[in-house]
């Protein structure tokens, strides 16, 4: 056991009742790869202990203690509802959380027809979940607000490697006031909003082969904002092909879903947030049914044209919610991402990549407009 988290075993021998008498040499800590958040696999090496497995979370330096407290609730929102695993107990330090077995989603997997009408109806019922406890708050102005300001701090005295730099002044003008006046324009138009995890990459959806169950994990970015951004880059990730041994990813263009395939996934999702499906058994018939589909869709939409507007609705959004959703990320590489955070992973490549998007997508949402 590495020093440094002995008060973190502690915390964790005080909310699992059944680790209260470990030695501290009865207790491992393996950290896990692959994400963006600093996770650790804890072990009960004596046996008989159960949990046997927990996950440790350890919470960012900067973490604001107020949305910690507000992450917890939605945490504990999504544990409840099934959407996500269960909390032990947590601090301003870490959160303890339930070991979930499985692995996120291979690309071969985002672009499987039956997969993504599961996920499309996994993500309608977190879409269903109420967000009274933020009511009037959105999550990308809440962001704006807080980050732009750390951005502009860290810019002036260039708290970047060099070699980090040109993709930190290609992206600068998104702090600026004239760029985060059109994305609120963005968000003003496409008035549609519910509570979303707002960071839905492949990574933060775990997948258990033995059951065949999803679930959404690593909610720090939750909370009240624009449907449209889960929506978007739920659809993009497929783009980023991560079944490449010893590549992060690699852009594939051509991965991006079809009209056809777009309008599939808005369907089961538009009857999944209007709470059409019933549980997992029920999710996973209609996924390979389309004619049960059908029967749910004439259920909650007895007049055609309603159910072609609400359909037409999310088109419009998936879009311009990745323009959002790029934007949002992009601000948070900019202002918080930093070398010592040790995730595998290369922030300011996926930064470019972003940008590409970014930039590409909101000229096709200005052209749609002429």
């Amino acid at each position: 056991m590495e020093r440094n988290f002995e008060k973190e075993i502690e915390f964790i021998k005080t909310v699992i009742p059944s680790w209260k008498d470990l030695q501290t040499s009865e207790i491992s800590c393996e950290a896990l790869t692959g994400g963006t958040r600093e996770l650790y696999k804890v072990t009960a090496l004596k046996k008989g202990i159960e949990p046997e497995i927990v996950l440790m979370r350890k919470f960012r330096q900067y973490s604001d203690p107020e949305l910690g407290k507000i992450e917890a609730y939605w945490y504990q929102l999504l544990s409840t509802n099934g959407l996500g695993p269960r909390c032990f107990g947590q601090n301003d330090e870490c959160r303890v959380e339930e070991f979930l077995e499985g692995r996120t989603l291979t690309t071969k997997e985002l672009t499987d027809t039956v997969v993504r009408r599961r996920l499309a109806m996994q993500l309608g019922k977190l879409h269903s979940l109420p967000t009274d406890i933020m009511s009037g708050i959105n999550i990308i102005n809440l962001a704006i607000s807080k980050l732009t300001p750390v951005f502009q701090q860290r810019y002036a005295v260039k708290a970047y490697d060099e070699v980090d730099m040109p993709i930190i002044e290609e992206i600068k003008y998104l702090y600026d006031k004239e760029e985060i006046e059109y994305i609120q324009s963005i968000l003003k138009k496409y008035d549609d909003t519910v509570l979303g995890h707002n960071d839905l990459w492949s990574v933060n959806i775990l997948f258990n082969e033995k059951t065949s169950d999803f679930a959404f994990i690593d909610f720090e970015s939750m909370g009240p904002v624009f449907a449209g951004i889960d929506l978007g880059r739920i659809l993009i990730e497929a783009v980023y092909h991560r079944d490449r041994p010893g590549c992060t990813y690699e852009l594939r263009e051509g991965n991006f879903p079809s009209e056809e395939d777009i309008k599939d996934f808005l369907r089961y999702y538009l009857v999944s947030r209007n709470k059409g499906i019933t549980d997992k058994a029920h999710a996973d018939s209609v996924a390979r049914d389309p004619a049960l589909l059908e029967e749910i869709e004439k259920k909650l939409f007895p007049n055609k044209e309603d159910h072609e507007a609400a359909l037409k609705k999310l088109e419009r959004q998936v879009v311009p919610g990745i323009i959002v959703s790029a934007f949002f990320l992009l601000m948070v590489i900019g202002a918080v991402i930093h070398k010592e955070i040790n995730t595998g992973m290369d922030y300011y490549q996926a930064g470019k990549d972003l940008h590409m998007f970014y930039k590409k997508y909101k000229a096709q949402l200005e052209k749609s407009m002429e």
